[in-house]
């Protein structure tokens, strides 16, 4: 289930770095509001704070969807420590 979520990411495309707005969040994935060109199927280095603490999640991803507002990414979670750490965000939204 996607939650509204507004916060700021960093993100890396092919090893450009881009800065826009998370528009809503799910354990599978984020909605990132941009105008930049994206292609389904390219890979997403993420990071984003994690509300009220010190942390940052850092994860990766792939576009799924790509719309006139934005990217749909579909995260890849690679330990469960990632899985934790999406779990107990949706949690605090």
């Amino acid at each position: 289930m996607r939650k509204p979520f507004f916060m700021v990411v960093d993100y890396c495309i092919e090893d450009r770095v881009y800065k826009d707005y998370i528009a809503d969040i799910s354990a599978d994935g984020m909605f990132i509001e941009t105008r930049m060109p994206f292609s389904v199927g390219q890979e997403v280095s993420l990071s984003f704070a994690f509300p009220n603490y010190q942390k940052h999640i850092k994860i990766t991803g792939e576009v799924v969807r790509i719309s006139p507002q934005g990217i749909g990414v579909k995260f890849k979670i690679a330990n469960q420590d990632q899985e934790a750490m999406i779990e107990s965000l949706l949690e605090t939204i």
